[in-house]
């Protein structure tokens, strides 16, 4: 890829991250910039908003996230499942979050949004590998993995477990950039950090996994969306 076209798109990721800023509803901005002084990374605007409209594309009422103070993506799933939610029973956000204060801060989400939330959020205050195995199997719509390494450890077969015939797996940070170790992140041949590592590993092994129809996008800092077969 010449230089040129690489700094168009990078000029054109901040575009539609702006794009997707100036549209966030309100009280978003508000759980961002909490999760910011917390010490979270949030997602992008542009991400959070396309798991919200994923979420809405698919018409998922049983929602499994995976995260570590994940309140911005907590917001646009909520909206997006209440989308869905007005034409039947009101659906249900499920988070796992290992951190007391990421946990705290997904819990105030519904209350700092400007509009009233049918969905019914769900808070685990543990980790993803106690809580996880625990579930009934197929009940899910959509399984969302983001943010500690922990939340992706051992995660492939759980998802798979969990996920309805026809359910989706959608993995965030895959591209291993918004840890704070992180050197570029998987395209950076020469990063070692513990993150990029891992996800090397883990994509590698999703994409040759013959349960699931994968596709990894250059959204954000990485997507992979796997449907199980």
């Amino acid at each position: 890829m010449e230089h040129n076209d690489a700094l168009n798109l990078a000029k054109a990721w901040e575009y539609t991250d702006r794009l997707a800023a100036s549209a966030e509803p309100a009280g978003i901005q508000d759980v961002r910039d909490d999760a910011i002084e917390l010490g979270f990374s949030p997602t992008s605007a542009m991400q959070a908003q396309w798991l919200g409209m994923m979420a809405h594309l698919l018409q998922a009422e049983s929602v499994l996230l995976l995260g570590t103070g994940n309140a911005v993506e907590t917001a646009q799933l909520l909206i997006a499942m209440d989308s869905v939610g007005m034409q039947t029973a009101a659906g249900q956000l499920t988070v796992v979050d290992s951190s007391h204060r990421g946990a705290v801060l997904v819990r105030s989400v519904p209350a700092r949004l400007e509009q009233p939330i049918r969905t019914r959020l769900r808070v685990a205050n543990t980790s993803a590998q106690l809580f996880v195995p625990r579930l009934n199997a197929g009940d899910y719509d959509v399984v969302v993995i983001d943010g500690d390494l922990s939340n992706y450890e051992d995660m492939l077969d759980q998802a798979h477990r969990v996920l309805r015939d026809g359910g989706v797996l959608i993995v965030a940070d895959a591209f291993a950039q918004r840890d704070e170790q992180s050197q570029g992140g998987v395209i950076n041949p020469a990063d070692h950090s513990s993150k990029a590592v891992l996800m090397r590993a883990f994509t590698e092994e999703i994409v040759h996994d013959d349960r699931f129809a994968v596709h990894v996008l250059p959204i954000g800092t990485g997507i992979i969306v796997a449907a199980k077969q």
